[in-house]
């Protein structure tokens, strides 16, 4: 069944590299709400620390336990939605372990159908060579090194949610189970195929459209026949692989990307813009 859930944000904020100096917690919570709103709902916003020296502990600059005023910082964070998390309990590099252990409980407690998109605020290089694994089985991360990046995406995400003029023709397209046109989306493809794949583009846009991401492989064959019972003959394909050659060349052709297996098998539509993974600094 297709989702029409919101997607989902996980934030997940590195302290002991990534704290800004110059504006308050409130602002810096602020700052980072804009870039994860604007790609989904925030389901956990998550600010690691170590308050323990004896475990490495302290905020940069410092080498006593946290002082009344970076106690007052954590406070002032939880007053605007950020959960603080200090890490000292764990061996080692206690930040980098919490902060890592944290990125996969999320995508295994998503599912294949809706896993969050993850954003990672640090300076580590462990948690970069983690988020490059999870975009190679085609998972969402953006990661930033540095705060500069995290304030610079913040404005990006402003102006791209700034409300458009009406249209010349005025008017909602109610009724209609698209708001907008996919193949502007679809750009990437050659004329001929986004014309032998349209179904399939126009099933998996709805699911977009809603909300949703990925979507099973058996759910997508149900509404390609629900949407046109030819769909496989139109395309070329027939005879009991019909379905399983028409998603191979799909994907062959840049039109989707999938993964799983089994029961667990999914697929996603793949637009002109999709940039599923962004190490901060990277262009």
């Amino acid at each position: 069944m297709v989702t029409s859930k919101p997607l989902a944000v996980t934030v997940l904020w590195d302290l002991e590299t990534c704290l800004p100096s110059d504006i308050s917690p409130r602002e810096a919570a602020t700052v980072i709400s804009k870039v994860a709103t604007s790609r989904g709902n925030v389901r956990k916003f998550q600010a690691f620390h170590l308050s323990n020296p004896r475990n490495g502990g302290s905020w940069p600059g410092h080498d006593q336990p946290l002082s009344d005023h970076q106690q007052s910082y954590l406070q002032e964070l939880q007053m605007n939605g950020v959960e603080p998390v200090e890490c000292s309990f764990l061996d080692g590099d206690s930040v980098e372990k919490a902060m890592t252990i944290e990125m996969f409980t999320d995508i295994i407690d998503g599912g294949f159908h809706a896993p969050p998109t993850l954003i990672v605020i640090s300076q580590r290089t462990s948690l970069e060579y983690a988020g490059a694994r999870l975009h190679q089985k085609n998972y969402k991360l953006l990661l930033f090194k540095r705060w500069d990046e995290v304030h610079d995406a913040s404005q990006t995400a402003m102006e791209s949610s700034a409300i458009p003029p009406p249209s010349a023709e005025g008017g909602s397209k109610q009724g209609q189970e698209s708001t907008s046109d996919p193949m502007l989306a679809m750009d990437h493809l050659d004329k001929s195929v986004a014309k032998t794949y349209h179904v399939l583009i126009d099933v998996l846009w709805d699911n977009v459209e809603k909300g949703g991401d990925k979507i099973s492989r058996a759910d997508v064959g149900n509404l390609l026949i629900r949407r046109d019972p030819n769909v496989y003959r139109d395309a070329g394909f027939e005879g009991k692989s019909a379905f399983r050659n028409y998603i191979g060349t799909a994907e062959d052709r840049g039109v989707i990307r999938s993964g799983g297996g089994g029961t667990e098998a999914w697929v996603e539509l793949r637009t002109s813009n999709d940039g599923t993974y962004s190490p901060a600094g990277a262009n």
